[in-house]
């Protein structure tokens, strides 16, 4: 009868605790940022078990990879001239309004 060792005992063990610590750490960042965004978001890892040089012994190798998921960037539409510059009105079209106090006097001395 073989005595089955829990995942979690091992993965305690591997690095004396700092897998447990990082993946700890990284689920706290990831599920941040995924209420932060509404995207997904992925933690991965990976345990690669070889044998040891030394007959009866087993080497534990271990990778933890994270995904967090993209801000959400706004988009800003934005005009050209011919010349390449940019601006956030259409530079093609005239302004309908005159704004500001000193163009308001301007237009009360214009009735």
């Amino acid at each position: 009868m073989t005595t089955e060792t829990e995942f979690i005992a091992l993965l305690c063990q591997i690095g004396e605790g700092a897998s447990h610590e990082k993946l700890t750490e990284e689920l706290a960042n990831v599920t941040a940022r995924v209420v932060e965004t509404g995207n997904e978001g992925v933690i991965t890892y990976q345990l690669k078990v070889k044998p040891g040089d030394v007959s009866g012994t087993l080497l534990f190798q271990d990778k933890i990879s994270v995904k967090l998921p993209a801000l959400n960037s706004e988009s800003k539409l934005m005009f050209t001239n011919a010349a390449g510059e940019l601006f956030d009105h259409d530079p093609r079209q005239g302004e309908l309004f005159i704004t500001g106090p000193d163009n308001v006097r301007r237009m009360e001395t214009q009735k």
